[in-house]
């Protein structure tokens, strides 16, 4: 009797550079999209799980892969945490992988067009870019042109942020940089069903091709950034950690974690903070049932003084617990 084998799953991968706004997109395709049965892979620096914690995947199947980028794991660390997605959800429609912000997704989409991969097959590439620093990231890093590269789409974020005639520079520069290819800025409604969400990836990049058609990929990009991951147990003050985000470091290019606040609800509740440049986000949310209450935040730059945040996070914990509840932005 003939074995029943599924189609391959089509897969989504998300590039984009720090703080470009990859995980809001996350969000918002779970939001708009309730029905659909997809699962998500993250994949950041640092060894703690934070990225599946700021996305909301409202009970999505998910795997995180910390401690390094898609450059770094080994294939078979990927192949593993796709097959774990598979064995969580056997019919998943679709996968978003949410490639790390400092690394070329060229790894995992030659992973993808490898003739052994009959699980999975490349879908689309969504470029995230941000509206607001593109202009200047563009110039002083070169990464961006390369995760550009490889994209089928474009999705402009921080539209709202960002004067109109800077958008229009932007966009002219995109359709320099990648002749043709389709801009949908986040602010508007996003047609989630033609950027090839479950379709076949269409728009040709740089790839080379086997005899037998199918796209390949080649990683040859490595990434050179600082990396600090900071982890604390004693709740900390909230004024500390107000005058360490308000610290000026110019190479410091990411922030993101959890926070154990010394204030009247910081056992309850812990408090998630992403920054990006002069970009904060902070929100709260309640500790789990067994969940080890500490401070677990990551530093990602190209030089920053990470003695001096440190200090400054940890001033004032040997002291009496405070009172003051966290109000007001960081």
């Amino acid at each position: 009797m003939k074995k029943n084998v599924r189609d391959p799953v089509p897969v989504i991968v998300l590039t984009g550079f720090l703080g470009s706004g990859k995980s809001t997109i996350v969000n918002r395709l779970v939001k708009e999209r309730p029905g659909r049965k997809f699962g998500v892979l993250l994949n950041e620096f640092g060894t703690a799980a934070l990225e599946s914690q700021i996305v909301e995947t409202r009970k999505k199947p998910v795997v995180e892969l910390p401690a390094g980028c898609l450059c770094c794991v080994g294939d078979g660390e990927i192949e593993k945490a796709l097959r774990d997605l598979l064995k969580k959800e056997p019919t998943l429609e679709f996968l978003i992988i949410e490639a790390s912000g400092l690394t070329s997704p060229a790894p995992v989409l030659e992973l993808l067009s490898r003739e052994d991969n009959p699980d999975f097959r490349l879908s689309a590439v969504w470029a995230i870019i941000d509206a607001s620093t593109f202009l200047e990231r563009e110039k002083e890093v070169g990464l961006v042109r390369k995760q550009l590269s490889f994209a089928d789409v474009v999705l402009l974020t921080k539209t709202d942020m960002t004067p109109a005639d800077t958008r229009l520079a932007v966009e002219n520069r995109l359709a320099a940089l990648k002749p043709g290819i389709a801009i949908f800025p986040t602010s508007e409604r996003i047609p989630w069903d033609a950027m090839g969400e479950g379709g076949e990836r269409s728009v040709e990049t740089s790839e080379k091709k086997t005899s037998s058609g199918k796209r390949f990929f080649r990683a040859d990009q490595h990434h050179e950034v600082k990396v600090w991951e900071f982890e604390y147990d004693r709740p900390l003050k909230l004024d500390a950690v107000k005058a360490a985000f308000a610290v000026e470091e110019p190479g410091l290019l990411r922030s993101k974690g959890i926070l154990y606040l010394d204030d009247p609800t910081g056992h309850r509740w812990k408090y998630l903070v992403q920054v990006a440049g002069a970009q904060k986000q902070l929100y709260s949310r309640p500790w789990d049932a067994n969940e080890p209450r500490r401070t677990s935040l990551v530093f990602l730059g190209t030089a920053f003084d990470e003695g001096r945040l440190e200090r400054m996070l940890k001033a004032g914990t040997e002291g009496v617990a405070g009172t003051e509840s966290l109000a007001g932005p960081l």
